[in-house]
């Protein structure tokens, strides 16, 4: 069992250094920028 253990370590390290280089991946080379929108107006309880 305990020679297990470094292994599931590394693969999930892997996992998640894959999945962030994927994500990362694609929010660079979006195309779409992000729509522009009015702000909020006030509310009465902003003090």
């Amino acid at each position: 069992m305990t020679g297990v253990t470094p292994y599931f370590v590394i693969f999930l390290v892997a996992a998640l250094a894959a999945l962030g280089g994927m994500f990362l991946y694609g929010w660079k080379r979006r195309h779409d920028k992000m729509p522009k929108v009015a702000p909020l107006p006030r509310d009465d309880d902003w003090d």
